[in-house]
């Protein structure tokens, strides 16, 4: 794959994520791809490591992690991407679940965040930049176990173009097609009525986090810089019929929502969704 001026190419924790965020009139386009042509992954430049993969007996679980390059150093030095060092996402095994945390680190790069766990198996991927690097992404899996889980349904996303946020509704146009570059657009609205006046959060209109259904491989895009709402759009490229999950992060009224839809992708550009594909999760 040869690099282009929008199009930057890191490698990552087992695959290769191609991010270009382009301010001013274009899109920020985010494309999952793996290694090779034959969807191997690749050998991991960094490792989130953490102290501790269990947790027991908290719905909200303190979870300290250290993140390694490939010679099991300790990083300590991370650049500032979106107004943060390091970005912390953690989902359930069933995709939902979903929260993006911004964790504390101290001065021998240990890095501690609280998150809300249920009884169940939890994926966390950290996506940060060290200085003089590219942008990374991390991951490791965490058990949560011993919980008073009364009161909590987990409720994994199902193929849906819309999605409830209390007194918001967010409606997705836009297909994914395996080795193509699609437009995804987010229309919020509230009590009926478009919203327009969409806040900041994290220098950005909307945050999305696309994971793949058979293995959780992980993409973050940015937003075109437009209007605050009531859409936002983003550039997505994917590289094989899969189902995907979206987890889309507005912010209004003072306060950060997330919206969650499930996606199947078309082998090509010109097939139908395949809303009976199992992603395998």
């Amino acid at each position: 794959m040869s690099a282009t001026t929008d199009r930057v190419a890191v490698r990552i924790g087992g695959f290769v994520v191609v991010l270009a965020v382009l301010f001013g009139a274009a899109f920020g386009l985010g494309r999952l791809v793996d290694g090779d042509v034959d969807d191997e992954p690749t050998a991991p430049s960094y490792r989130l490591e953490l102290a501790a993969d269990e947790v027991r007996d908290s719905r909200r679980a303190e979870v300290s992690f250290t993140i390694r390059d490939a010679a099991g150093r300790a990083v300590t030095r991370f650049a500032e991407r979106h107004e943060r060092r390091l970005h912390l996402i953690a989902v359930r095994d069933d995709f939902s679940g979903f929260q993006h945390v911004h964790p504390t680190m101290a001065a021998d790069g240990t890095w501690t965040a609280t998150l809300a766990t249920y009884s169940g198996g939890y994926r966390l991927f950290a996506d940060f930049q060290e200085q003089g690097g590219a942008q990374s992404v991390a991951h490791a899996d965490l058990l949560s176990r011993g919980n008073d889980d009364s009161g909590f349904t987990a409720v994994a996303p199902q193929l849906s173009r819309t999605a409830q946020v209390g007194p918001y509704d967010v409606v997705l146009a836009g297909d994914l097609a395996a080795g193509s570059a699609s437009t995804l657009t987010f229309a919020v609205s509230r009590d009926g009525e478009p919203v327009t006046e969409l806040e900041p959060y994290l220098g950005a209109y909307g945050h999305l986090v696309v994971l793949r259904g058979s293995d959780k491989r992980y993409l973050h895009a940015h937003p075109e810089d437009g209007p605050a709402g009531p859409g936002v759009a983003f550039g997505v490229e994917v590289p094989t019929a899969d189902r995907y999950y979206l987890y889309l992060d507005f912010k209004h009224g003072g306060k950060v929502r997330t919206a969650t839809f499930a996606l199947a992708a078309s082998a090509t550009a010109t097939g139908s969704e395949k809303e009976d594909h199992d992603g395998g999760h």
